[in-house]
């Protein structure tokens, strides 16, 4: 996902339960960890950082990396 604002690149890193912080030359910058596998990441307007994550929950995040919240369960089969 890119962040217009913090002119930012951010990467789901699935294997390592984190997102991966660049620049948009590709410099890492930082990084933060998640509850558990990231398999997607977005950004609104506001900076926040949403996290889709593969205990099918999605995670807030604020831009320095500390959680906002957690929501989310997986569905019934029906």
């Amino acid at each position: 996902a890119f962040d217009p604002s913090a002119r930012t690149i951010l990467v789901a890193d699935r294997n390592n339960n984190r997102i991966q912080i660049f620049s948009e030359e590709g410099d890492y910058r930082a990084h933060f960890a998640t509850a558990s596998c990231p398999y997607d990441v977005a950004v609104d307007e506001a900076g926040r950082i949403f996290v889709a994550l593969s205990s099918h929950e999605i995670q807030a995040f604020d831009r320095s990396g500390k959680e906002l919240c957690r929501w989310g369960k997986k569905g019934s089969d029906d």
